[in-house]
């Protein structure tokens, strides 16, 4: 669930689409997150190095996941591995406030109005407008938002919305998927590189 305030706790962590996939399957299973959670520090299914790195990893999946419905999870269980990429950036995006209004007031926007090149300034000035009202954000070093702005376009590019070049790539789903995602709000659906025609027809 989103808070009012903001997180960058996603920094320098990818999409982990196969953790991602092998906690779900492994959810169904158990049906409950916090065994989900033991039971993958516990066997290491995560292959980590160390146990607090499997705690972390863990944590860190399961917090994103939870934020999926249960069709949304059992799709991502079942489907073809580029709606997996985009359930798991719908994940990351709802379990991230700053990800989400970044998705849906640039990245969407951006794709609506045929300018399909995405550079780090547009970035930069998303960022900063937040500033002026988060002071969460504000108070963050140099660093730390450098390396939050990466890990924000390698999500972007591991889940195929961008290329390496950094131009948006649109997306071409089922209809089935834009269905499932837009089930708990319709506003799930203005965080992809989708056309306003198809946020209409699914998000009624």
């Amino acid at each position: 669930m989103m808070t009012s305030k903001y997180s960058i706790t996603f920094a320098r962590r990818g999409l982990l689409l196969l953790d991602s996939t092998t906690l779900t399957d492994l959810y169904f299973k158990l049906h409950d997150w916090s065994k989900v959670r033991q039971h993958a520090i516990e066997e290491n299914l995560l292959q980590t190095r160390t146990v607090s790195t499997a705690k972390k990893h863990s944590s860190e999946i399961v917090s994103r996941l939870r934020t999926l419905t249960e069709e949304q999870l059992h799709l991502l269980a079942t489907a073809a591995i580029d709606e997996q990429r985009y359930l798991l950036w719908l994940a990351v995006c709802k379990r991230y406030k700053l990800l989400f209004d970044f998705a849906q007031e640039v990245l969407h926007e951006k794709y609506l109005q045929l300018d399909l090149r995405l550079s780090y300034e547009d970035y930069d000035q998303f960022f900063n407008s937040k500033a002026e009202w988060h002071e969460e954000l504000s108070r963050l070093s140099m660093e730390t938002h450098r390396k939050a702005r990466q890990t924000v376009f390698q999500l972007m590019r591991e889940a195929q919305l961008i290329n390496k070049h950094n131009e948006i790539l649109p997306v071409f789903v089922s209809a089935k998927f834009l269905r499932i995602v837009c089930q708990d709000s319709k506003d799930n659906l203005s965080i992809f590189p989708l056309s306003d025609k198809d946020v209409r027809a699914f998000a009624r």
